[in-house]
């Protein structure tokens, strides 16, 4: 697999972002496929199944929760990938692993980290998708100013 995609430009552009290697960045391309079919980051994070569901009767309005109902695994590896993204963080600063650590700081004795990782999920999201629409690589100078 790593051999075939060498040939997409996708690949340098996922694996500029610090904590994603040739493997994860395959795995990515391999379970999210062609990035440019999606209209905008909303739309991917929707095929991830990352997009938040409300309940609301009347007045009642449920706890939001992730929706659920995009692919498995890409949510799996997009966890891990928060974890990696973080542990390189050390070395190369990202933008995402700031957002990360940010709100565990902000977070009571107990935090939810599981919901920090998936808010970060989606800050991720929302830059290989700016990346890829716009063939370009990471660049935390830039990504730390938005």
């Amino acid at each position: 697999m790593a051999a075939q995609a060498k040939q997409l430009p996708e690949l340098k552009n996922l694996m500029s972002i610090p904590g994603i290697g040739q493997t994860t960045a395959v795995l990515l391309i391999g379970e999210l496929g062609d990035i440019r079919r999606f209209r905008n980051s909303n739309c991917l994070n929707a095929y991830v199944g990352i997009d938040l569901r409300q309940y609301q009767l009347g007045e009642f309005v449920a706890s939001k929760h992730i929706s659920k109902r995009g692919s498995t695994l890409a949510r799996k590896i997009l966890f891990r990938t928060i974890a990696n993204i973080a542990a390189a963080a050390h070395y190369h600063p990202c933008h995402t692993n700031d957002f990360y650590q940010r709100c565990k700081e902000k977070q009571s004795p107990q935090p939810g980290t599981k919901k920090i990782a998936i808010a970060a999920i989606h800050r991720l999201l929302r830059t290989i998708y700016h990346l890829v629409i716009y063939n370009q690589t990471y660049n935390y100078q830039i990504a730390k100013q938005k």
